[in-house]
Order: structure tokens, then C-alpha cells, then sequence
């Protein structure tokens, strides 16, 4: 009997490190659902790297045969096969799905060139605060327009936040998501743990455009691609 209970004392050990084990995969795979791409524009057989630095900083560099700066800027999230983002940081794809963008021709091993933005023509931010029932609570409504400049039409997303609880609730065209995020408490250090976010589906933004997109993330290269079909 004795034996008995220790060989079930046995298994509850290792089922217990076998479930521990399951859990922190769980983490770290949940973590790798997210990253920080930069974006590269596909379209007639030819491959654009977005530069972060401007229409002028790039054309300087070209001129001086210098490979213009780009680097990873936006934080995207992947679930279920699906691309979200937060809405105020559509800017830079709502540019490059509207045409409001530059292409800088520029032959190199591995590019056809540099694409920046041509202003915030598609895309408009902004926020305006509302009293709560209770007295001297207030939200604050944020919303982000993207324009179609030849349809006319715009899409808003919003989303409304609590200025006492710093909660956010979804109100249109976005979600509520939550995600696992690894964060640095100090050198060589970091705790994982779900955080709530307020979200964009990429795949509403490409549909709003009516643009024959197909968007690719490779999180390995930190890239996000937009590729015209």
C-alpha cells in the first residue's frame, strides 16, 4: 500500500512539473505573438522598405549614395491567424493602403528601393472628454479616422477610457484584446504577463480601402508586408 500511494505521489510530481512546464510554453509562445515590425511594400514585382526618416532625409542619402535609416516601429499582434494593431498607430499602413506615399527607386542587393509617407492626408487622430454620472469622473472618447480618398468615404474607429481607472472599452470598429507581454524589470530580467489593449483588425482596414492586399508578417526578419495582389 505503501508503495501504491508513493507511486501516485510520484506521478502527481510530475504531472505537476509536466503542467508547469505546459504553462510557461504557453507563455513564451504567447509572447512571440507580438513584435516590432517594420513595413515593406510589394507591388508590381518590386519591393519598397519603409523609411521612418522622411521624403527629404531620404532623398539626401540617395544623392549621396548612402542607404537611407529604416528600422522596426510598430507593435503588431497576431491571433488566430489575424493582424491587429493600436489604432493610433495606423497611420503609416492606412498611408501606404491609400496611395498617400512616395516610392524612391533605389536598386540594392536586396530592395528596389525606400517608400515614405506624403503626409497624414488618410489618416486623423483625436479625442474629446465627457462627464460620467458620477460627479467629477470624467472619459476621454478618442477617435481615429481613416479617409479613402477616392471613394470619400472614412472609417472611425473609437474607443473611450475611464481618466479615474485608466480602463478602455471598445465603442467601434476595434476590440478589446488581451495579450502576454514580456517586460524588463532590470538587466537580464523580465516577467511575463496578459495585458489588455485596445485594437485595430488589420483585415477591416484592407477591406475599408478595397485594396487587393495580402499582409505578411515575419516576425523572425521584424518585417510586416504589404503586397499587392
Amino acid at each position: 500500500m505503501a508503495q501504491k500511494k508513493k507511486r501516485w505521489g510520484i506521478y502527481l510530481v510530475l504531472g505537476m512539473v509536466f503542467f508547469s512546464g505546459f504553462m510557461v510554453y504557453r507563455m513564451i509562445s504567447s509572447e512571440t505573438n507580438n513584435a516590432v515590425v517594420n513595413l515593406v511594400l510589394k507591388k508590381q514585382s518590386k519591393t519598397y522598405v519603409y523609411s521612418h526618416m522622411g521624403e527629404a532625409v531620404v532623398q539626401n542619402s540617395l544623392k549621396k549614395e548612402e542607404s537611407p535609416g529604416t528600422f522596426p516601429f510598430i507593435q503588431v499582434f497576431e491571433e488566430d491567424g489575424k493582424l491587429f494593431i493600436a489604432p493610433n498607430k495606423l497611420k503609416e499602413i492606412a498611408s501606404l493602403l491609400c496611395g498617400n506615399y512616395e516610392i524612391h527607386n533605389h536598386s540594392e542587393e536586396s530592395i528596389d528601393g525606400y517608400v515614405t509617407s506624403s503626409g497624414s492626408a488618410c489618416f486623423e487622430t483625436s479625442f474629446k472628454n465627457q462627464n460620467t454620472e458620477k460627479i467629477g469622473e470624467q472619459i476621454r472618447v478618442n477617435t481615429v479616422q481613416l479617409l479613402n480618398q477616392q471613394t470619400g468615404k472614412t472609417f472611425d474607429v473609437k474607443w473611450h477610457t475611464n481618466m479615474w481607472t485608466f480602463k478602455s472599452v471598445a465603442s467601434k470598429n476595434c476590440y478589446l484584446k488581451s495579450f502576454m507581454i514580456k517586460t524588463s524589470v532590470q538587466p537580464s530580467e523580465f516577467v511575463i504577463s496578459s495585458k489588455d489593449f485596445i485594437m485595430a483588425d488589420l483585415e477591416d482596414v484592407t477591406d475599408f480601402y478595397g485594396s487587393q492586399v495580402i499582409l505578411t508578417l515575419n516576425e523572425e526578419d521584424q518585417l510586416l508586408y504589404i503586397e499587392y495582389k
